[in-house]
């Protein structure tokens, strides 16, 4: 028989593998480079990314955020996404039995292709998910040109 203890350690050692293997995953992304990481106190949300006939869909988990905790910029060519989930302590902070929900300040910045129009790009929060929509440039309309 296995010892009771020596379960928790598996599982914790288990959930060590799952989140470094998430770092390791961060960047990979065909097509797309992440331009900046988190610092030691910060956090980096896990994002999804679609891409379909007239652009790219962009879903950001941000669960407990508000539109106000959330900051969204375009520097130069890199789509800057930062804001803070405050740390919430629960009734006893001594009591405290596990702790994996991030919080304190994130900061992401993710490249993006040149053929993106800025002055095009929408985002919504809701349910605790950012859906940032980024839409292709439309070529510049061709003509014909008769030969005479």
């Amino acid at each position: 028989m296995v010892n009771p203890g020596f379960r928790a350690i598996l599982r914790e050692i288990s959930l060590l593998q799952r989140q470094l293997g998430n770092l390791v995953d961060i960047g990979f992304t065909s097509g797309w480079q992440e331009a900046g990481r988190a610092g030691a106190e910060g956090w980096i949300p896990p994002i999804d990314l679609f891409e379909g006939d007239t652009g790219y869909v962009l879903y950001v988990d941000l669960p407990g955020l508000a539109r106000e905790d959330v900051r969204l910029e375009m520097k130069g060519n890199a789509l800057a996404l930062s804001g803070s989930r405050p740390y919430e302590r629960g009734e006893d902070p001594e009591s405290v039995f596990r702790f994996e929900r991030p919080h304190g300040a994130f900061n992401r910045e993710i490249e993006l292709p040149a053929n993106i129009d800025e002055e095009k790009i929408e985002a919504q929060l809701a349910d605790g998910v950012l859906i940032i929509r980024l839409l292709f440039k439309q070529p510049k309309g061709g003509r014909e040109i008769p030969v005479r």
